[in-house]
């Protein structure tokens, strides 16, 4: 068994911040390879790759480095001991890692789609605007949440790693025939506080919606909290689009012929 602590150079850094995630990978032979991210942040120029841990000659403060490397170093034993004891009940899931890592942060082990997509939108630099439109497929996989348990008669949560393509696919219809499924089901209406069924929605909106989701699955695997990606086999439509209309050569000739050149005699 092997514990490793690494950080990533781009992409897995705090927004507004010069400190990068520390991540853990777990290895114990052919049988278990995981990794996970850990709270643990660090500068990424103080960071000692070879021993994994803060560089003694870096310009990180004495404090900052003893507390790192004690993070480190109790995360490491606590996951050694908490695998090698569920190794033996035969408790070690693919989830096994994410799970320890979470239990040790004191974090939920069972976070819903609302908890993990506001942590996705804390770590991106978006603007007050972006938010609001990202915010909207919250709302939306609200409903289908309920119109899911209204269908099948019994609750229904979209939980993340329980999400297959086929579920994708529902979620997609659902989509293209939500203002005709509001009129048939009085909560998934009741979700509109005017109380006025949504238009039909485009192939472009839909697309846009399926692309801000793909982004939030996208970080889901970049961040080892989900081992299989159902997006990556889930296409966006194709768009038909209008011809452009263009003009003639020699209409555009006439058009010319016919200009006013009195104020501008230059040309």
């Amino acid at each position: 068994m092997t514990i490793r602590f690494r950080i990533y150079d781009g992409g897995c850094r705090r927004p507004g911040t010069v400190y990068s995630y520390v991540y853990v990978r777990l290895r114990d032979g052919c049988s278990v390879d995981q990794t996970m991210k850990t709270d643990i942040l660090v500068r990424p120029g103080c960071w000692d790759k070879a021993h994994e841990c803060v560089r003694a000659k870096s310009d990180c403060p004495p404090e900052e480095r003893a507390a790192i490397d004690s993070a480190v170093s109790n995360l490491r034993a606590y996951i050694a001991t908490s695998y090698v004891a569920d190794k033996i009940a035969g408790r070690v899931g693919v989830y096994w890692l994410r799970d320890c890592v979470y239990g040790y942060f004191k974090k939920s082990k069972d976070n819903s789609f609302l908890d993990l997509f506001e942590e996705f939108l804390s770590e991106r630099n978006l603007s007050a605007q972006r938010v609001k439109q990202y915010r909207s497929l919250a709302n939306i996989i609200r409903r289908y949440e309920i119109y899911v348990s209204e269908t099948k008669g019994s609750p229904y949560a979209f939980e993340v790693w329980r999400i297959e393509p086929k579920d994708l696919n529902d979620l997609w219809r659902f989509l293209i025939d939500e203002h005709n499924l509001c009129k048939e089901i009085p909560k998934l209406m009741a979700t509109y506080i005017d109380g006025k069924a949504p238009r039909p929605r485009g192939q472009n909106t839909i697309n846009d919606i399926f692309k801000k989701l793909r982004a939030f699955f996208n970080w889901l695997e970049r961040d080892y909290i989900i081992k299989r990606n159902p997006m990556k086999k889930v296409k966006q439509l194709k768009t038909n689009r209008n011809a452009k209309e263009y003009i003639e050569d020699e209409d555009f000739r006439r058009l010319v012929s016919n200009l006013d050149t009195s104020y501008y005699h230059a040309h």
